[in-house]
This record gives C-alpha cells, structure tokens and sequence, in this order.
C-alpha cells in the first residue's frame, strides 16, 4: 500500500492509492481434476490438472498464470476433450464397418471390420491380394490362390501359391542347381529301379523309393494333381506329382463352409474318393409382421447378404433396426424389426369414463384405465390396450349398485 501527499489550495490532503496483484481463480472443473487445495493462483504459477477418464487435454502445453493487461488469465486456458478413435470415412472396396454409419468411437466402443475376399486385417492393416478372377487365402504371409470357372492360373495346376517379399507378391519359384547323370541300361517291363541320392543330397519325395518299368516308360505310385472342388483351393503348392500316401487339404472361400472331410490322400497312385464339396453358409429364415417391408430374401440369406426394412404404411413407426446382416458365421447381427400403428380413441363403456386426457391417435402399447360413474362399480378388468392400431377386445363394463329399503308402516 503506498500514500501520497498533495497540496491542493496549500492544504494538505492525502489520497489512497492501493495496488493489488494481478492472478488467477481456480478454474471450475469441466472434465479435469484440479491438484491441491488453492483457489487463487499468483502470475507464472502452474495449474497442475488432470483429465477425467474418457477425456485428453486439449493443448498437452502446461497452463500458466500469465498477466495481460490489467488482469490475469490461464495460458493455454485448461481444457479437456474427450478421446475419440476415428475410422478412415473412405474403406479399400469391399471392406465394411459395422456399426454401419458411425465414424467416430469413444473409449470402450467397438467397431467389426470386414473384409472381401481379396484382403484380410493384420494388426491394425489391411492387407490386398488382388486375384482377379479368382480368389485366394493367406496363410504365414503366403497366399493360396485359385481361379473361378473358365480361368486359369498361370502355373501348371489349377491353384498357385504366392508369397509376398518387400511388399510384393512374388509367384515364382527358385530352385537349387541339379547334376543329372545318365545312364544307360536296359530293364525288362516290370523290372524295378531304387532311387537312391547322392551324398550331399535328399529325396524331396521320401515316399518315392523306387519306379517301375511299365510298357516302356518309367512309372510311380505318384498321384497327379488332385481333382477341384468348386469354391475352394488348396493349402500347398502345386505338383505336377504326388507322392503316395500325402494329404492335402482344401479351405473354403469367405462365406462358404467345408461339408464333410477336407482332407484327400494319394493312395498307390490313386486319389481316394471323397465327397468334398463347399456350402454357403446361410442364416435361419426370418419371420416378419405384415405391415413391414423387405428388401432381400427372407428365407435363403446366405453369408454376406443384407436385409433392409421399412414400414408398409406412412403412418406406422419402425421399431428397430433398418438393416441387418447375415454374418460369416450364419447368424443374424441384429433382430427383425416392427412396424407400429397407432390406435383411434377406444370404445366407448356405458356410464364409465377414461382416466386421462382424450387424444385423436394413441400410440401402440399404451394402456388405458376405465372409471364407473358414481353408483357403478366395474366388472371385469378395468384397463384396455393398444396393440399395433387396435385396441384389445375386452368385456368392459358398469353395473349400477341396487340399495336395499325397507319401510314400516306406523299406526295412525
């Protein structure tokens, strides 16, 4: 506090000037949490704050009590957001989101991420495999792929395996330096030649240990590539041989499942014979109330498909979902919806009145209750419904109350 003195008309007189530091208040606390106990913060102090759960701070710089002007404020002001997780709005072709419409989630939220046929989702990233014509599946970074009807890969086979190296799909196959030695001899049909590998060396086919001379061509109990199962592949590259005994294994495409053994085995030659076949998984019919509208089948709904609604009439209210999924694996993500109409005002009951207000439309569900008048009690059930733009029937009804008098006659 300072004084000052000054003369005015050579008589003294003193003013008062006081001087008061400029600071901060607390601030109110919107999402955050405030440290210690002050309400008052001096210039170049530090508001230490943390956000509530859910919720970040808006500038990650600390806020300090700073003077501008003839007053104090906090710089930056303390603020808390809350953390979100955002989707990309534009998703690689055929890949989808579900929830459907919704881009922005907060924490504790979940989102399912689909693929197509050409992807598949590998911590955090999407990968593609374009086959066109065809369709693959992803195995340990390789891809087993084959082609639809009337196509062929350009391998031998009718699938080919791919793996990816740098960030490319590298289909070609490297193999090491072999010595081949000939050497003439002459064998009689039937005879037997023991193949045997030089040190240094092995078998690539342990099963194969010998061939057999048969009209004047060397033969094997190999097998040749196995026969195609319509939407599947298989799980190996491709031979133009098979050793006897090998299994291989077919895998199915996205939306369709393996029925029955999805293992075939070379047997002396000779595939064995097995009904192997690929089935699109499909979700149980659905049943819907008459005055709801369908866009897609309700009763064949295989993996993948879609299921749109709406209501039949204007009036009536959707209650549920407009679009449901048939999932990859044969379920449906969300129950049918329905379709709501409202009720006009309810029957009329005979020396009775409705407890409430008198509306021109009651909407489905609501439940009214039935007053007798005076001198009438109910019979029966005393309250009525509206289901879906028609009131219950119901025997509502008032009965008068009969008193009993008895008169006595006196003497005159």
């Amino acid at each position: 506090m300072f004084v000052f003195v000054t003369v005015v008309n050579e008589l003294p007189q003193c003013r008062l000037f006081v001087f008061t530091e400029a600071t901060c208040p607390k601030p109110p606390l919107d999402n955050f949490q405030v440290e210690g106990d002050k309400t008052v913060y001096k210039k170049d102090e530090v508001l230490r704050y943390s956000c509530d759960r859910g919720y970040k701070k808006v500038d990650g710089r600390p806020s300090v009590c700073k003077k501008v002007g003839q007053s104090a404020q906090w710089i930056p002001t303390p603020q808390c957001e809350v953390i979100t997780c955002k989707l990309d709005p534009n998703p690689p072709a055929d890949t989808t989101y579900n929830p459907l419409n919704q881009m922005v989630f907060r924490p504790g939220q979940s989102v399912r991420v689909s693929c197509g046929e050409k992807q598949w989702y590998n911590n955090n990233l999407i990968f593609f495999a374009l086959i066109p014509n065809g369709f693959s599946h992803e195995r340990q970074n390789k891809l087993y792929y084959t082609c639809n009807e009337g196509y062929k890969p350009l391998t031998k086979g009718w699938w080919g395996v791919a793996s990816c190296e740098e960030g490319e799909w590298k289909t070609s196959q490297c193999v090491g330096n072999v010595l081949f030695k000939c050497i003439l001899l002459i064998f009689s049909d039937g005879d037997t030649f023991p193949i045997k590998c030089e040190a240094g060396h092995q078998n690539l086919h342990p099963d194969l240990q010998e061939l057999t001379c048969s009209r004047g061509k060397w033969t094997s109990n190999n097998c040749s590539p196995p026969p195609k199962v319509k939407n599947a592949v298989i799980m190996g590259s491709f031979e133009k041989e098979y050793p006897s005994g090998i299994r291989l294994t077919y895998n199915c495409r996205k939306h369709f499942v393996m029925e029955g053994d999805s293992t075939i085995q070379c047997i002396n030659g000779i595939w064995e014979r097995k009904s192997i076949s690929c089935k699109a998984i499909s979700c149980p019919p659905l049943i819907v109330s008459d005055g709801v509208l369908v866009n897609g089948d309700l009763d064949q709904s295989t993996s993948g498909s879609v299921l749109q609604f709406s209501c039949r009439y204007r009036d009536d209210v959707l209650i549920g979902e407009t679009r449901i999924d048939c999932d990859e694996n044969g379920n449906w993500d969300k129950l049918p919806p329905t379709c709501q109409s409202d009720c006009s005002p309810p029957p009329e009951v005979e020396n009775a009145v409705i407890m409430g207000s008198v509306e021109k439309e009651y909407p489905s569900g609501i439940r009214l209750t039935y007053n007798c008048r005076k001198h009438f009690v109910m019979e029966g059930d005393s309250t009525i419904q509206c289901i879906n733009g028609i009131w219950e029937q119901k025997s509502i009804s008032c009965k008068g109350r009969y008193f009993h008098m008895e008169l006595i006659s006196q003497p005159l």
